[in-house]
């Protein structure tokens, strides 16, 4: 599926998979593999045996590591101490105490990431291996579960010495919910560790001390099935610039309650998906900054009109509550109605896309708008034609009137160049499993030619393609904005051209093996080309690409 639709992330290095923690005993640094697998099964808290892998669940199609998970059943995961000097220790957990589990996980290790870990400066001869309870297998399919738990705001990989799966919820409402899932799919409780926030306090009176106004703006009526926009601006009125931070996951809050008697019936969340890093906005006098839609990768907000359990409100007078650090507009009055006869955008949404972004869904990015005439618009962005007859297909089938969805194409990429070794190289590694399919992308630049073509480059984009036999477009990538390696203060984190772990480690996308309907490529060849596109300050352009590569797609998995 086209990523760029999952929007274009910050490219991160392979150090992300390896957590710093502290090893299991400083004098085991130096012991030898033999030597360590004795230490690991005489501890005496590592004595319960791994539980079977839960076999109603797939792993994650896009898993890592799904090769070392195939060749090591008894693997979990992998990490080092990155505040030791050179060469930092390799700890490899494993699911058992039998040294024949723990050798064949060290295998599977040195063969599929034995590179890698030497350019980070790890110790691969001297392995300590540590006992945990779940495999790694175990933890990816109780990952992949927790995709299902409504609002989570984050999900961890599971791999680190406490051997659990950490999921993030916005509300305890969501919890009871998470846990019931996991026992219809026989999940034990015990490998995810939830975080559930305490209720936050009443929102904060306006103590920004310079002289500003804000303000909160919402539409007077809107009906169930539609969304309720939200825009809060902060205009300032004073003489001197001020700067308003908008690092909107911990800083935002709002809340919506009933005009009637005060009862909140949208909670403040916590949390969320959002960027990790701090950012702020400089307002000029005169100036009026929109905070939401202004804050680096953000989007407008809205609220869908539910509860935090997904239950619709009841129509009626409501008041939306919102501040943003010490920055309190104004609360703001609505009115929600009955449903249109159409049902409203976001009912169109729902019934179109209830699982969207996941395996045999078409692709697409939806996005709510107002229109001139005040109507509200669902805009899905699509791919290619393909996706949009998906979407239309499907209203047909289930009964969705289109009066108010519009779709949108996205250009297609231009074609990375041929290029060969002595610019970089591509490897494609399959990543599926017997239900979902799945393929890295990696695009290895050599180092030299990067650092002589990026030398005063303006703008890159890296562009990976997928085509079919007959030189079809099906799948592509496009990114162009890289992670700074170090983000010094009031810097983006972002930049315009790769660098750092970016080259030394690779820059890497997926493809899940599927159309842009959501169905799974038909069996064949196709061809994979990378290439990162440079623009240099006088607006030539440039290519750093690999040579193609030749991908041999097979039958379709069972779960089809």
């Amino acid at each position: 599926m086209p990523t760029p639709l999952r929007r274009a992330l910050p490219l991160l290095g392979l150090s992300l998979l390896l957590s710093a923690c502290q090893p299991p005993a400083a004098e085991a640094a130096n012991r030898s593999p033999a030597a360590a697998q004795k230490s690991a099964t005489q501890e005496p808290a590592a004595q319960e045996e791994p539980i079977p892998q839960f076999p109603n669940l797939p792993g994650r199609p896009d898993d890592y590591e799904g090769p070392i998970y195939a060749a090591a059943p008894a693997y979990a995961g992998l990490w080092t101490d990155g505040s030791t000097p050179e060469p930092h220790p390799l700890f490899i957990a494993v699911a058992s105490d039998d040294p024949a589990a723990q050798q064949a996980a060290y295998r599977a290790v040195l063969n599929n990431r034995e590179d890698d870990l030497k350019a980070q400066g790890i110790d691969v001869e001297h392995p300590q291996f540590v006992r945990v309870r779940y495999s790694g297998a175990e933890l990816s399919q109780a990952r992949a579960l927790a995709w299902g738990f409504s609002g989570w705001t984050s999900i961890g990989s599971g791999f680190t010495r406490d051997n659990r799966v950490k999921v993030s919820l916005s509300l305890p409402d969501h919890l009871a919910a998470a846990k019931a899932l996991m026992a219809r799919h026989g999940v034990p409780e015990d490998i995810i560790e939830f975080e559930v926030p305490e209720p936050l306090p009443e929102l904060p009176t306006d103590t920004f001390a310079p002289p500003h106004t804000a303000r909160l703006d919402v539409p007077a009526e809107v009906a169930l099935g539609d969304v309720l926009p939200m825009t809060f601006t902060v205009t300032n009125t004073g003489e001197e610039p001020f700067d308003v931070q908008q690092n909107l996951c911990g800083s935002l809050k709002w809340q919506v309650v009933r005009a009637e008697d005060g009862a909140v019936v949208r909670p403040q969340p916590t949390g969320g998906v959002c960027a990790t890093f701090a950012a702020s906005a400089t307002v000029k006098p005169g100036e009026t900054l929109d905070v939401i839609a202004g804050a680096p990768h953000s989007r407008r907000l809205w609220w869908d009109l539910k509860t935090p359990l997904g239950e619709r409100v009841e129509p009626g007078e409501y008041i939306l509550q919102m501040s943003l650090d010490d920055i309190r507009p104004q609360d703001v009055r609505f009115r929600v109605t009955a449903a249109a006869p159409d049902g409203g955008a976001a009912d169109a949404l729902e019934k179109l896309w209830p699982l969207q972004g996941t395996v045999n869904e078409p692709d697409g990015e939806g996005e709510f708008v107002v229109d001139s005439g005040g109507m509200q618009l669902l805009h899905i962005t699509v791919p290619d034609a393909l996706a949009q007859r998906t979407f239309e297909r499907r209203a047909g089938e289930r009964g969705v009137s289109l009066a108010r969805v519009r779709f949108r194409h996205l250009p297609t990429p231009p074609l990375p160049p041929a290029g060969d070794a002595a610019q970089a190289t591509l490897t494609v590694s399959e990543q599926g499993d017997s239900y979902s399919r799945g393929y890295g992308l990696d695009l290895k630049p050599d180092i030299p030619a990067a650092k002589t073509l990026l030398a005063g480059a303006q703008a890159c984009e890296l562009i990976f393609t997928v085509q079919d036999a007959a030189g079809e477009l099906v799948d592509w990538t496009r990114v162009a904005e890289f992670s700074r390696d170090v983000v010094k203060p009031g810097e983006s984190p972002y930049a315009p051209c790769p660098s750092g772990n970016d080259l030394r480690f690779g820059l890497g996308s997926h493809w899940d093996g599927e159309l842009s309907s959501g169905e799974f490529a038909p069996a064949g060849h196709y061809t994979v080309r990378a290439g990162l596109r440079v623009i240099d300050a006088g607006g030539q352009e440039h290519w750093l690409s690999a040579a193609p590569s030749a991908l041999e797609v097979g039958a379709a998995p069972k779960g089809e």
